[in-house]
């Protein structure tokens, strides 16, 4: 996956959460669902996600975290067949708090 004016839209946007001294916690918001959409954005922009070991090139930021530092915090959708919308939320996993916890620890 890659971001080509070839390809087909893919629109992504996001907010700062929090910084820290290397690193930046964002909100993200897609307003399309391509595969690895978020992935590829954030690598294009030369911010690529922490743990990721296709899109990161950076392997020893990768290794700060166990795996990539990913969640769905909140995901709605509309049910095929019905069109009703339904929202699932879910608290964020507790070997990411212990990464971020890390982070605000150093500063």
């Amino acid at each position: 996956m890659a971001v080509s004016n070839q390809g087909r839209e893919a629109i992504t946007e996001y907010s700062v959460r929090s910084r820290y001294q290397y690193f930046t916690l964002l909100d993200v918001r897609l307003l399309t669902g391509r595969t690895h959409q978020i992935r590829v954005h954030l690598a294009y922009a030369k911010h690529p996600i922490v743990g990721d070991e296709v899109y990161c090139t950076r392997r020893k930021t990768a290794a700060r975290c166990p795996r990539q530092f990913l969640h769905a915090e909140r995901i709605s959708f509309r049910l095929p067949g019905t069109g009703e919308e339904v929202e699932f939320s879910a608290p964020l996993a507790d070997d990411l708090r212990s990464v971020l916890e890390l982070l605000a620890a150093k500063g």
